[in-house]
């Protein structure tokens, strides 16, 4: 669960009832950072790998494909096939900004999904969530092209600003986010509740 430092009362709440700060657990510490791109929202050409295409993903017929490359980049398998087939059927789903960059082979290299929100005072901001790049495709260039292919459509749809939240611990990300134009915005804190696992369960 999600939490802003200065949410203090949320914070004493969800102590009370068992859940504990990821900040300082050792080895499996875990804290986000939200980023936001630099305004005014200005975009680069990136130019791709010889043969590597970006275009948006092909419907439900790349979803199994889509899984495979979400599971090997982000190394889980909490990315599943009727998760990602919802996806597609929310209505602020967007099919033209779920990018996907797509190898000379044909295998799906690289993913970013970009979504639309209106916030309260009528202004478009996007988010990025998630992006990605299969290890066997990385210092391609590969990261910063679907980055900035996903920035430039969400400005073509008004987005007057972008933002982002990523695991602190993921280096090759900050160094993506801050080169395309992200700052630092706020730390987030992660909090979770472990249960005892019930015999027979």
């Amino acid at each position: 669960m999600a939490v802003l430092p200065r949410q203090t009362d949320r914070i004493r709440d969800l102590e009370r009832t068992g859940f504990t700060s990821q900040e300082n657990v050792g080895e499996n510490s875990w804290t986000q950072v939200l980023l936001r791109h630099a305004s005014p929202l200005s975009t680069k050409e990136i130019s791709l790998p010889t043969g590597f295409t970006i275009r948006p993903l092909d419907g439900t017929k790349e979803v199994d494909a889509y899984v495979e490359l979400h599971q090997a980049v982000f190394e889980s398998r909490n990315m599943r096939t009727e998760w990602r087939q919802r996806i597609l059927q929310r209505p602020e789903y967007i099919p033209d900004l779920d990018l996907v960059a797509v190898a000379p082979n044909g295998q799906l290299a690289a993913c970013c999904i970009c979504w639309l929100a209106e916030n309260p005072n009528g202004e478009c901001s996007g988010q990025i969530e998630p992006l990605g790049v299969h290890s066997e495709y990385r210092r391609l260039g590969l990261g910063h092209a679907i980055l900035s292919e996903g920035l430039k459509r969400l400005r073509s749809r008004g987005a007057k600003q972008v933002y982002v939240q990523t695991d602190k611990y993921r280096d090759g990300a900050f160094r993506l986010y801050e080169s395309s134009g992200f700052r630092f915005v706020k730390n987030i804190l992660m909090y979770r509740k472990y249960y005892e696992q019930v015999e027979g369960s």
